[in-house]
């Protein structure tokens, strides 16, 4: 649900086959009188992948390029503020890189070690 990215949801002996993405996730350990049982409630949206086309023309003749990803239209932030449950490698994810990268750029921020980030922290993407 983090990575923002669209998984694939197959039911076996049905024909349901598709891409989707995790709009919310929600679980209960246990509750009065089942131990050892999970509740959980997923939220799930429909992915349809577009095609997108690039023509480029020069001298007078076109070419056609498609590719099948979105183009990724939303603006990156330069930098990200620390909350509380943050860590690494969830921002990572968020913004599309790994957390040793991520670590590389904060290490005078963050110091000799990258599990102990604190709220309240400015790290730069």
């Amino acid at each position: 649900m983090l990575a923002r990215k669209p998984i694939r949801l197959t039911i076996t002996g049905t024909p349901i086959n598709y891409l989707v993405t995790i709009r919310d996730f929600q679980y209960e350990p246990e509750r009065a009188g089942n131990p050892g049982e999970i509740y959980y409630e997923i939220n799930l949206k429909e992915y349809v992948a577009l095609d997108t086309r690039r023509v480029e023309v020069s001298g007078g003749t076109a070419k056609v390029f498609t590719t099948t990803t979105r183009p990724d239209t939303r603006e990156k932030p330069n930098t990200y503020t620390v909350k509380s449950g943050d860590t690494l490698t969830k921002i990572a994810l968020r913004y599309g890189t790994t957390a040793r990268d991520l670590y590389a750029k904060n290490k005078t921020t963050i110091g000799p070690d990258p599990n102990t980030i604190k709220p309240g922290q400015v790290l730069v993407l």
